[in-house]
Order: C-alpha cells, then structure tokens, then sequence
C-alpha cells in the first residue's frame, strides 16, 4: 500500500502524527498554495530520496512539470470543495514507476472554506500489473487467431507489448543458428531506425535466450518463441535501463 503524509517541521510530535506515521500508505496535507505542509513516515521513505526535503515546497516542484499536470486538475477541483480521485505512476528509490490510487479530500476551516487538501495515495501497481497482464494475453490470442500469414503473425507478435511493456518490440527467427531480427515494432518514445539498431545489436543463439541482457542504449528482455513445442526463434521487448522490475518479468516469461 502507498499513502503519503509529510510531518509540518518544528512541531512537537502528538498522538496523531505517530498514527499518521504508522500508516502503511503515502499521507499528505497541501495547503491552498499547492505547497506541502505534512507529510508521514511512509513519504518520507518513498520520496526523501529521490525528493529531498518537501516542507514548503510546491507539487510542482517536488514532482515536475509532467507528474504534476496529471494531478494538477483532480488537486485543482479538490482546492475549489470537490473530493477528487486519480491513479498515476510515481517514480521509487530504485528508478522503477509504481501505481499509486490517490485520493484528495478537502480540508475546511469553521465556516467551511477550504484551507487545504489531505492527500492519501494507496501502491496499486499489483493490481494494474494484473489489468496489464489481461490486456496484453488477450490482445496477443485476438493477434494471433486474426492473423492470415506468418508475416502478420510476426507484426501483431512484435507490436501487442508497445508501449504497454516496452518501448519496442522485436521477432527473431533462427537463421543459421543466429537469431535475425525480421519485424520490429516501436512506441513514439524511440524513432523506427532506432529501434531497428537496438534490435540488430543483440548477438545471441537460440540457446542463449536469457532473461535479460543490457544492450547499448538499454535493456532487452528475450523469451522463446515457441509453436507447437519447436522453438522458432525469441520475442524481444526493449527498453530503457532499469525500466523493468520482477513483475514485469513475469509478464515477459508468460
């Protein structure tokens, strides 16, 4: 679970704070100017060292411009009375995106203006893993029972991760006992000779097809491309260093 909640500095530590800090979840209060003013135990291990410091620091600031414009409406209506919910993906310690359900509730004074908000945000990546999961098995079975080719075969195999997975996506065939990329496929974050570098510059057999294997300008996650219990070749997913944790590993190997 992940709820972030920041403690005000220079505040003596009562009762509520050491419940707030025990929450398994990103608790936090953001004042009218959008500036953190509390934060609890589990923010400050989530984002301290990626963030530093964020007491008296704007959203903005502490997330960057492209983090804060996907919060920035449901902050804004929360701000103007409205409780308000989205879902995002925040960056951890280790450089890998997580799922965080994030929930804004308005915090009013005695006669009812709103003087800020209390943010708590709940870890999802689990769950979206899941949804992903689904989405990505079922697109590649609808690919593969509508393709009327091999070449069609390989589009759809090479296309059905991207962007979901990986920032591109390559079949290889067994050619001589070295495997050939023949179709590539690639999101809007990498150029389509690129993708086809990236693709070229793996060496490896078939019997090499390992996990993972780091590649100039990123990492690729290679699995077997089996039919009918012959291995034909592997299906690559690409992606930028440190893009992939255990999870979505499990995805590649399934």
């Amino acid at each position: 679970m992940c709820v972030a909640v920041v403690r005000s500095a220079n505040v003596e530590v009562e009762p509520l704070a050491v419940v707030v800090d025990a929450i398994p979840a990103i608790v936090t209060y953001i004042d009218v100017a959008q500036r953190y003013r509390v934060v609890n135990a589990t923010f400050r291990a989530w984002f301290d060292p990626i963030f530093g410091d964020v007491i008296g620091r704007t959203v903005a600031e502490v997330g960057g411009p492209a983090a804060y414009e996907l919060r920035r409406g449901h902050l804004e209506r929360a701000l103007a009375g409205e409780t308000s919910t989205v879902e995002v993906r925040m960056p951890t310690v280790t450089g890998h995106l997580r799922w965080c359900h994030i929930d804004y509730t308005p915090d009013r004074d005695a006669d009812g203006a709103v003087r800020g908000v209390v943010g708590l945000a709940y870890d999802i990546t689990t769950r979206k893993r899941a949804e992903e999961r689904l989405a990505i098995l079922a697109e590649a079975g609808r690919a593969l029972a509508q393709a009327s080719d091999a070449d069609s075969v390989h589009a759809q195999l090479a296309a059905v991760a991207v962007p979901t997975l990986a920032d591109w996506a390559a079949v290889y065939v067994d050619t001589g006992g070295v495997l050939t990329p023949i179709e590539v496929a690639h999101g809007d974050a990498i150029a389509p000779e690129e993708a086809w570098r990236l693709a070229r510059s793996l060496l490896a057999s078939p019997g090499d097809v390992a996990r993972v294997q780091e590649i100039d300008g990123g990492s690729i996650a290679l699995a077997p491309l089996v039919a009918r219990g012959a291995r034909l070749g592997a299906l690559a997913f690409g992606a930028r260093p440190g893009s992939w944790d255990a999870a979505d590993l499990e995805l590649v190997d399934e």
